[in-house]
């Protein structure tokens, strides 16, 4: 295997890449956020990359799909560690994954030159066009 296929390969299994492509997956399922798509397919730079996950992240949480009741019922929930319950609280509103700040980091970090971009831009899009596996629809949200 060359030097190559193992960096695909590795950024393939990067959980920080897992964890946009799924974000991406619940954008284009719930509210069919083909910007953050196309934008993400024309990053070329580092710094494109990094707008692009700006406005993706700010268009995926803007809250637009959570209502004033139900984001109090998700925040009581939090504060009182109930997370089995917050899980299905929040897939009966279809509310999805969150990535964090470890992984918006260390997707930064990969994404340090045009080579990077690339590579992490297509395994993005490839698990946000993926079909989950139903044994893991729960587990993906945060």
């Amino acid at each position: 295997m060359s030097n190559d296929e193992q960096k695909l390969s590795s950024v393939y299994e990067e959980e920080s890449v897992k964890s946009f492509g799924r974000c991406l997956r619940y954008a284009l399922w719930r509210d069919e956020d083909y910007a953050s798509l196309i934008e993400f397919e024309n990053a070329e730079s580092p710094p494109q990359f990094a707008d692009a996950v700006r406005k993706f992240l700010r268009r995926y949480r803007s809250g637009n799909f959570m209502d004033e009741a139900t984001r109090t019922r998700a925040s009581e929930l939090r504060k009182q560690n109930q997370w089995d319950e917050l899980r299905k609280f929040l897939r009966q509103y279809e509310i999805g994954p969150r990535p964090t700040e470890g992984h918006l980091e260390q997707l930064m970090k990969l994404a340090t030159n045009t080579n990077g971009v690339r590579l992490i831009r297509a395994a993005i899009i490839s698990y946000g066009l993926t079909k989950r596996e139903p044994y893991k629809e729960v587990d993906e949200v945060d």
